[in-house]
This record gives structure tokens, sequence and C-alpha cells, in this order.
């Protein structure tokens, strides 16, 4: 298995993480009582399919750099949901640029995908138009609409690869269970176009095999996720999180490829956050 790069700042594949998080570290972007910026570290384990319907899955693991900037009207951070710029459009709605990626896979590893080329790091790249639609204390209701073009990057390429679409509603609970305990869980649907569909489904003729035709994969509908994240503050500067993902796959625009095998994946992963340097100041400062 290829080791995750660590460029790549969210490389538990886009669906397992929620991107309607602030951060790693902070547990709300509205909340002025966060430092102004951070500079930290982050670690995670996880178990992850190959890519959408696969039948085959790999734990690894990865550590990053986390930077948080909470400024008046613009959020940027980099840590485990990504590179994020954040401009605030009104009181509900926010404009987002995030770069996303996704592990790569050995296909000697996948027996589905055994002779094919391996699977590279997978980058994300574009917009999120977000419109907090409810909101009743800490509880919060999100609509996310996000389009990204996606890469397939190895260390002697950056190649185009196609295009994400992904509606998502999330929910948000800032005390939940316990009093700094905040729950996340997110509904989305993924439609991949361009040649996305096509990155992991095609089999071309010369890597067909009497188990495995030959097969060119479609545009469209690509799979269903219900995400769940929690996030727990141990300290001013520690904190853990856990994080889960049930895939549904059935109806997708290529089940009839060879390499479509599972109706249901899932994912998971735990890891920790730590703030090495935390400013005196804090967003709420910096908004007067």
């Amino acid at each position: 298995m290829k080791s995750a790069s660590p460029l790549l700042l969210r490389s538990v594949v886009p669906i397992l993480l929620l991107s309607a998080s602030s951060g790693a570290i902070a547990a709300s972007e509205s909340d002025a009582d966060l430092p102004l910026w951070e500079v930290g570290i982050a670690g995670i384990g996880a178990y992850v399919p190959d890519y959408p319907a696969s039948g085959h899955s790999q734990f690894t693991g990865f550590g990053l750099p986390i930077v948080t900037y909470r400024g008046d009207l613009f959020l940027f951070s980099a840590d485990s949901d990504g590179v994020q710029g954040a401009f605030q459009i009104n009181d509900r709605t926010t404009l987002t640029l995030g770069l996303d990626a996704a592990f790569s896979a050995n296909s000697k590893d996948n027996a589905q995908r055994r002779g094919l080329p391996d699977l590279d790091y997978l980058v994300e790249i574009g917009p999120s138009l977000e419109y907090r639609f409810w909101e009743d204390g800490d509880r919060r209701l999100t609509a996310i609409a996000q389009v990204r073009a996606a890469f397939a990057v190895d260390t002697d390429r950056f190649d185009y690869t196609g295009v994400a679409v992904e509606p998502q509603i999330v929910y948000t609970q800032d005390t939940f269970l316990l009093p700094d305990l905040q729950l996340t869980l997110g509904l989305s649907s993924k439609f991949a176009y361009d040649g996305l569909n096509q990155y992991f489904y095609d089999v071309a003729p010369q890597f067909a095999t009497a188990d495995r035709g030959a097969y060119r994969a479609h545009d469209g509908y690509q799979q269903t996720a219900l995400s769940t994240k929690l996030f727990l503050p141990v300290s001013p500067r520690l904190s853990v999180f856990a994080l889960g993902q049930l895939l549904y796959d059935d109806g997708a625009t290529n089940e009839n490829s060879p390499l479509y095998r599972e109706d249901f994946t899932y994912a998971v992963g735990l890891g920790l956050a730590y703030s090495l340097f935390v400013s005196e100041r804090t967003a709420g400062d910096a908004h007067h």
C-alpha cells in the first residue's frame, strides 16, 4: 500500500469527513472565544474502501499539520477536513473554496483490480456554497452544494480526471451527551462527470480477463453516504475525534462494471489533534 502524502490534507476519502465542520480544532465557526489562529498537528488511523463500491478495503494512517485562521468574514483552515477558505456572505450563507484528497490503492492488493493500473491519490478542488437554513440553540442544519474538479496525482504527474458534484445536508449539535462533545451527521449523494467514473470503473480491452470483461464507464450517479463525526476537546490544546460512514451504491450508473462489487461499504477512523501554538487574541477580538 502506498503511504499517504503529507500534502493530501484530507486523505481519508472525501466521503469520510464532513466539510461542514470548520476544522479538527474548531468546535464551531461562530464561537467568538476560539483563538484567532492555531498551528498544530493531527494523526488518524482509518479503515476505508479502495474506491466506491470496492470489494476490498485497507487499513491506513497518516499525520498532518493543522493551520487555522478565523478572521472577520473569513476562515482559513488546513486540517483533517481539508484546505478551506470560507467567505461569509451573510449570517446564513458561506462560500468555501476547498482542496480535498483520497487515498491511493495498489491494484495487486485488490482481486478485482489485479493487473489494472494502480489508483493514484485523487485531489479534488472546487467551490462549496453552504446555507444554514435552521438553527435552534447549539443545533443547526446546513445545505451544501459542492462542485470539484478531480486530479490524479503521483510523483511525476497531475492529471485531470473529471468533475464531482455532491449535494449534502449536515446536522450539527455542539453539545451531544457531554457538555463539550460535538456531533455532526451528514447525508450526501455524489455524481461524477467528464471521466471521473471512468477512473474507477473502466476496464480497457487489454486488461480484460475471463472473469473481468471489458467495460466503458458512464457519467452519472455514484453513491449516497451517511456520515458521522464525533469531536471532543480533552484539554484546551488536545482534541480527539471519531469518524464513520455507511456508503450505499445500489442504483449507481456503473453497477454493471466488473469492478463494482458491493452495494454497501463502510469507512471508520479515529484521530487526535494537538495545538502547538495558539494566539492570545480570539476570533471575537478580530471582529471588533
